[in-house]
C-alpha cells in the first residue's frame, strides 16, 4: 500500500466516524468570501478552546498515546492539513478542518485518572528511571492560552472517577476527587502528598527524590523549534507550580499579541527522572501518579 493510499485510509475513516454532518460531501456552513483565506473559517464560538494528542514514554517505550495506532502504547500519525486535501481532494476548506481536529481529542475529556487521557504513574519507579508526556495542543476558536493541570491519583481517586464527567477547571486552582467530593486547595499547594488520601500524609519521598521539567518545544511545524523551560524542580515543586496555575502555554497576556494563534498547534512536554543516587522510599503501598492536561482560557483572563 503507498502512502498515499494509507492517508487516504485515514481521511476516510475520519469521515466514516461521525464527525461532522455532510463533511463527506465536502459541503459546509461556512464559505470563503473573495479575497479571504480559507483556512481561517472556523466553525467554533468565539471562546478558545483545547484539543491535544499525546504520547507518554516510560523508560523510553511508549505507554499510552492518542490517537493511537496499531503498536500498543504508540502514537499513529498526525496528517497535517495539506496532507488530508492531498489525500481527499475537493473536501473543501471546513471539512479539511474537521478531518484535521478529529485526530486530536478534546482537552476537557481526556483528564483524569480514569484513562481518557494522560497520567504519570511512578508507583513502581526506582532510581535510574525516567519518562515524559510529549503534548501536541491545538488551539481552537479565538487567540488564548493553554494552562497546565494536574490531578493526583490515589485509589480513592481512580474508584471516585469510573462514573463521573470531568468537573470544570479554576485556572487558580486544581479541582481534586476525594472521599468527601470535590475539594479545591488554596492555590500553590498540590496535595499530592496524600495521593488521593484526604486525611492527608507526609510529603513522599518520591516528590523529593524525583526530578521533573515541563518545556515548551514550540510549534508542531516549526523548522527549526527552540526549547523553553517553563518550569523544572522536584516532582513536589513543579507540581506545585501547575497547581497555582503558573505554568501557560501561549505567551504573556499582558502582551499584546503573544498568545496561542487559533488553528494553531503548540508542542510541550512534561518530563521527569529520578536520579541514580536517590533513595526512595521501597515501602509504600500508595500509588504515587498525577493525571495531566491542559485548559484553554482567553488571554485576558489573568489581566
Amino acid at each position: 500500500m503507498t502512502t498515499y493510499q494509507r492517508r487516504r485510509r485515514q481521511v476516510l475513516g475520519l469521515l466514516g466516524a461521525g464527525i461532522g454532518i455532510g463533511v463527506a460531501s465536502g459541503s459546509a456552513s461556512a464559505s470563503a468570501q473573495p479575497g479571504e483565506d480559507s483556512r481561517a473559517l472556523t466553525m467554533h464560538a468565539t471562546e478558545p478552546s483545547l484539543r491535544m494528542a499525546w504520547q507518554a514514554t516510560y523508560n523510553g517505550v511508549g505507554v499510552d498515546a492518542h490517537p493511537g495506532s496499531v503498536e500498543h502504547g504508540q502514537q499513529g500519525d498526525i496528517l497535517t492539513r495539506e496532507e488530508i486535501d492531498a489525500a481527499t481532494p475537493g473536501l473543501g476548506a471546513t471539512a479539511v478542518e474537521t478531518c484535521f481536529e478529529a485526530q486530536f481529542a478534546p482537552a476537557s475529556e481526556a483528564f483524569g485518572c480514569g484513562g481518557a487521557g494522560p497520567v504519570v504513574d511512578l508507583t513502581d519507579a526506582a532510581p535510574g528511571d525516567e519518562g515524559s508526556v510529549a503534548f501536541d495542543l491545538l488551539l481552537t476558536g479565538e487567540p488564548g492560552l493553554a494552562v497546565m493541570r494536574g490531578r493526583p491519583c490515589g485509589q480513592s481517586t481512580l474508584d471516585a472517577e469510573r462514573d463521573v464527567v470531568s468537573v470544570p477547571f479554576d485556572i487558580s486552582v486544581v479541582p481534586l476527587q476525594t472521599d468527601f467530593g470535590i475539594a479545591r486547595p488554596p492555590p500553590g499547594q498540590f496535595p499530592l502528598s496524600g495521593r488521593g488520601d484526604p486525611d492527608g500524609a507526609e510529603t513522599t519521598p518520591m516528590l523529593d527524590a524525583a526530578l521533573a521539567a515541563v518545556v515548551h518545544t514550540g510549534a508542531l511545524d516549526a523548522a527549526d523549534p527552540t526549547e523553553t523551560v517553563l518550569v523544572e524542580g522536584t516532582l513536589g515543586e513543579v507540581l506545585t507550580a501547575v497547581a497555582a496555575g503558573s505554568v501557560l502555554v501561549g505567551g504573556d497576556p499582558a502582551v499584546d499579541g503573544s498568545c496561542m494563534a487559533a488553528e494553531s498547534v503548540q508542542t510541550v512536554r512534561f518530563d521527569w527522572s529520578i536520579p541514580d543516587s536517590a533513595t526512595v522510599d521501597a515501602d509504600e503501598d500508595s500509588p504515587t501518579a498525577v493525571a495531566l492536561g491542559f485548559e484553554a482560557v482567553p488571554c485576558d483572563a489573568e489581566e
